[in-house]
């Protein structure tokens, strides 16, 4: 079983900036598709105590007729659902539920956001069983939010070696090194025999100040066919998961630096 089972923690020095749960149905939500206004007022009614803001747009594809050789416009329409600070969004199209939080507090709040629209999409008739089930996290670790003098640490200090060995070479250490990335993808049967994992990771550089960060991209997905017990399930043993992956990936130093706190499960 990869990736020792580890306690669960919160960090006070949170790297995590994003968290998105993804549920694709097996077919479309002809309401969703038609814009069925009646059935889209009830299924706002039902969340909007959670999530007040809506707003309508379009989602533009390419489809390409391989048969004509011809290239066509589709467009499909979208429904976004955001709080009142907009971190956490839900975003509903014809074959999709997606469920982005940019201010992550526990999985309790954020499955609870999860779980109520997908029990208010049942209550309006717009339910339907889901195909795919991915959830996935992202943290950005910044060497200068760890100490005054956070520029000094070096990237092996912080993070398993085999995540960074390339930024550790010693030629290309007296280079600046603009990007390195890496990926894999493994099978989880930890999880489930039908669960995999997906990680992005390596260095990135900060939006605003332009630091040099290193990120870790960790997805957790299955498909198959799931109903809303086998969905909460699957996302409970994910969670679980991704906590003893990005443990996996920190050293000590790391770990203590980013000042956690023992959470009750």
């Amino acid at each position: 079983m990869p990736f020792e089972q580890k306690p669960r923690v919160r960090f006070r020095n949170d790297p995590l900036v994003e968290v998105v749960c993804q549920f694709v149905f097996v077919s479309e939500i002809e309401d969703i598709r038609s814009g069925s206004a009646e059935k889209l007022v009830k299924l706002h009614d039902s969340i909007k105590g959670k999530l007040p803001l809506f707003k309508k747009s379009k989602n533009v594809s390419l489809e390409v007729n391989t048969d004509t050789q011809s290239v066509s416009q589709v467009e499909a329409p979208v429904y976004e659902f955001s709080s009142i600070d907009e971190t956490v969004r839900v975003v509903v199209s014809p074959d999709s539920v997606a469920f982005v939080t940019t201010k992550y507090e526990s999985k309790e709040v954020f499955f609870g956001y999860i779980f109520s629209v997908y029990d208010a999409l049942v209550h309006v008739g717009m339910g339907l069983p889901i195909k795919r089930i991915g959830l996935r996290y992202k943290d950005v670790i910044q060497r200068s939010r760890l100490t005054e003098n956070g520029e000094s640490l070096q990237w092996n200090e912080l993070l398993k070696s085999s995540l960074v060995s390339i930024l550790e070479e010693e030629e290309l250490a007296k280079a600046q090194i603009l990007g390195a990335h890496s990926n894999f993808t493994i099978v989880l049967d930890s999880i489930d025999k039908n669960a995999k994992m997906n990680v992005n990771c390596g260095i990135v550089n900060h939006a605003q100040s332009h630091e040099q960060c290193f990120m870790i991209d960790s997805d957790y997905f299955i498909e198959g066919i799931f109903d809303y017990d086998s969905a909460s399930d699957f996302l409970h043993r994910a969670n679980v998961k991704a906590r003893d992956f990005f443990q996996w990936c920190i050293t000590d130093k790391l770990y203590e630096a980013l000042s956690p706190e023992h959470v009750e499960s």
